[in-house]
């Protein structure tokens, strides 16, 4: 498996984390759930790197004093601050981390490490989930979006993958948003070769290229097959240029469906004068009331949210409506609104509350504007007792620069 390991000679580099400058266009709101995390952040201005999942060779988790999950997750963060540090990047400047957990036991070990980490330090927005991972011993992984430095540091950086491991998002580079796509077929391997056929066509449709996807996320299963996963993706790339990739194993009937983020040139002045997110539905897709298929946001400020999961336990209703209350008032104090939802990941535990969150979608949701979105049924979320996560990706409006969203 074309895994992103964690080598002795990588363990034992050291790069420091590239403080947070006075002025820095990054704001924290609220605190997540446990307090360890910000609730959401938001990014204005800064060009963005999205990182690879992150997660430890099954050779070296074979051996007789393999690391627990909190060793784990430290050596995966020591790596994750070495792939930022060529972009002027570090653990100071990180917006979102998304935490994948072998087992709902290790998550009080993996959030501890993670506070422990981050305990004087920005704190990003976070999402949790319990998923099998690629390597089989693995306890924990992990992938990060993160503010990149000044446009001297990434002057040689491009727009596509450097080494499997990070992406660049030009500053005021327009963001593109596909939707999970699934097309079925026997096994794994073709499911994934006839579905990234179809985002093809998407893309194109788009005017996009594959060299333009800075992250692939996979939903399949069985994840023991994941290699050959990975292999489909990387033939569907150009010049062995393999965007980050990040895989979660899902419960739903198909073996996998697949979503993309792209970037795309900068908008006009012109184009920036129109609505900031464009929701396009491609051809040969049909338009839901729920999801679009497409997001593309012309223009930021973007609000990343963390994984926002319910105050309190109830069944699926009380926890979605208990959710969307939360992500209103975050909304609101980062200058956003429900219409300027960008893209949406529901990581739902059971058929009940996923048919709740359909239903409540339908209230709330403008359904000429909603979010791009995937939908995973997955083993558990973050938080015991509760069976559903919801994290967002939004555009605000510029302090003192727009009268406020309706």
């Amino acid at each position: 498996m074309r895994t992103c390991v964690l080598t002795v000679l990588l363990l034992q580099l050291t790069a420091l984390s590239a403080p947070l400058r006075a002025g820095e266009p990054l704001r924290s709101i609220g605190a997540g759930a446990d307090g360890g995390f910000s609730a959401a952040i938001v990014v204005d201005g800064p060009a963005l790197v999205q990182t690879t999942q992150l997660v430890m060779a099954d050779a070296a988790l074979r051996e007789p004093n393999a690391p627990d999950a909190a060793a784990q997750t430290r050596l995966v963060v020591g790596w994750l601050e070495n792939a930022l540090e060529p972009f002027g990047s570090g653990l100071d400047r990180i917006v979102r981390l998304h935490v994948y957990v072998a087992s709902e036991a290790d998550l009080p070990a993996v959030r501890r490490a993670l506070a422990d980490v981050f305990a004087e330090r920005f704190k990003p927005a976070a999402t949790f989930v319990v998923t099998a991972l690629p390597e089989p011993n693995a306890r924990v992984a992990l992938d990060a979006i993160a503010a990149a430095g000044e446009a001297e540091t990434l002057k040689q950086r491009s727009g596509a993958a450097i080494a499997e491991t990070i992406a660049l998002m030009p500053q005021n580079a327009r963001l593109v948003f596909v939707s999970g796509q699934a097309e079925r077929a026997d096994g794994l391997a073709a499911a994934t070769r006839a579905t990234l056929h179809g985002l093809g066509r998407t893309l194109e449709h788009l005017k996009l290229k594959p060299a333009d996807v800075v992250q692939v996320k996979a939903f399949l299963k069985p994840m023991s097959e994941a290699d050959a996963a990975r292999r489909e993706i990387a033939a569907f790339f150009p010049d062995g240029m393999l965007p980050p990739v990040a895989f979660v194993e899902w419960k739903d009937a198909a073996p996998v469906e697949i979503e993309l983020m792209a970037t795309r040139l900068p908008a006009t002045d012109r184009e920036k004068q129109g609505e900031r997110i464009q929701y396009v539905t491609p051809p040969g897709l049909s338009a839901s009331p729920v999801f679009s298929r497409v997001a593309i946001v012309e223009s930021g400020p973007l609000v990343f949210t963390s994984g926002l999961v319910s105050r309190r336990a109830g069944d699926g209703e009380t926890q979605v409506r208990d959710i969307f209350g939360q992500l209103s008032v975050v909304l609101k104090e980062a200058g956003s609104d429900m219409r300027h939802l960008a893209k949406a990941t529901y990581y739902v535990t059971d058929a009940e509350t996923s048919g709740s969150l359909t239903a409540v979608r339908r209230e709330l949701f403008d359904p000429a504007r909603p979010p791009a979105a995937s939908k995973a049924s997955v083993l558990a979320v973050g938080t015991p007792g509760r069976s559903i996560a919801i994290d967002m990706i939004a555009v605000a409006r510029r302090s003192g620069t727009e009268p406020p969203q309706r």
